[in-house]
């Protein structure tokens, strides 16, 4: 019985906190759930889509600084821009900057020009949004970052090459000895190691790549083990449905763990897939990327709103668990990136 009023509690104050929702809102979760996916508009229109969308982001940023604002909610409109996602934003626009024009070259290096304004004199960069507090420095967000100066150094030359290698060193100096990263964490997250410090391994290899003075190319360097990589990806497969849908949570048996869709997670596996095909031939992997791709793509808009035309939502249903009622930058980042390999891919 206890049970039962608790669930009837909960439902109650479901309905409550939707009733309380901007009428935008409401409309959306109702679109969502009762129309469910649209038709798939193709890899070119929904790219273009994403990237003027991106454009907008920046413009419409609440913090109005060159950055690109976080998201667009449902419920509070634009958010203040975002330092870690700007970073690796940039060189999603800078290369597709010559085909699809839209002055993203320059969008770019606004981009740029804002984040050396906000780097510390250490060389790192704070954490969360702009507008947050503590501003202290954060390892994982100059990671990001980092693959954003080392695209502008590479499109632009010397002028971000200072910035570029501050960021790098910092992070050389201040990774631990057996390759971890501990010492600055992020203040909005829970302490404790996580395998996503990996990530920050990427923009010492960009910046390595282009410089090799950033003192960064003999330090110990994580890498990717193929075999590894291939057991993961084979037990998302597992998961993904025949539509293109991948749950946004799974558990450690690879089973559902949530109702909806993290769509950014579907695109970045759907990349995983892509890449782990070019490099084994494997053509499961080729074609669970091209599914997950192609269900995400149904979730984009190429009319209406022009704040959530182009865009890409956190969750499918947008009331889901990952960015709530959002459509967020990196999601519209990721999304590109995946399409355009999946393009390339396609074209042999």
């Amino acid at each position: 019985m206890n049970v039962m009023i608790k669930s009837a509690a909960d439902s109650l104050r479901r309905l409550r906190d939707y009733s309380a929702l901007p009428g935008r809102a409401r409309a959306a979760h109702r679109r969502d759930t009762r129309l469910g996916l649209g038709a798939d508009p193709g890899i070119d229109p929904s790219v273009r889509a994403a990237l003027a969308w991106l454009a907008r982001a920046q413009d419409c940023s609440a913090s109005n600084d060159g950055g690109v604002s976080r998201h667009y909610s449902l419920i509070s409109g634009w958010g203040t821009s975002y330092p870690e996602t700007t970073g690796y934003i940039i060189p999603t626009v800078l290369d597709a900057d010559a085909e699809f024009g839209m002055d993203l070259r320059t969008r770019g290096k606004r981009m740029l020009d804002w984040l050396v304004s906000i780097q510390f004199p250490a060389g790192g960069f704070q954490g969360g949004m702009i507008h947050q507090t503590p501003k202290v420095p954060v390892t994982f967000n100059t990671g990001q970052i980092l693959l954003g100066l080392a695209a502008g150094v590479k499109t632009f030359g010397d002028e971000y090459r200072p910035a570029m290698r501050a960021a790098a060193d910092w992070l050389a100096r201040t990774q631990d000895d057996d390759g971890a990263w501990r010492k600055f964490a992020t203040p909005f997250a829970n302490r404790g190691d996580k395998a996503y410090e990996t990530h920050v391994s990427w923009g010492l290899f960009e910046a390595a790549r282009i410089d090799p003075l950033t003192g960064v190319a003999n330090r110990r360097q994580l890498s990717e083990d193929l075999e590894a990589s291939m057991r993961c990806a084979e037990g998302a497969l597992t998961a993904l449905q025949p539509d293109g849908r991948l749950p946004g949570k799974l558990d450690s048996t690879w089973q559902p763990a949530a109702e909806s869709v993290c769509l950014t997670g579907s695109v970045q596996i759907a990349h995983s897939w892509l890449l782990l095909y070019q490099l084994t031939g494997d053509r499961r992997m080729r074609d669970a990327g091209y599914a997950a791709n192609g269900y995400v793509r149904r979730t984009v808009a190429l009319d209406g709103d022009e704040n959530t035309r182009g865009g890409v939502r956190g969750s499918f249903p947008v009331s889901g668990g990952y960015g709530t009622y959002e459509y967020l930058n990196w999601a519209a980042k990721f999304f590109i990136d995946s399409n355009l390999l999946e393009r390339a891919v396609r074209a042999g």
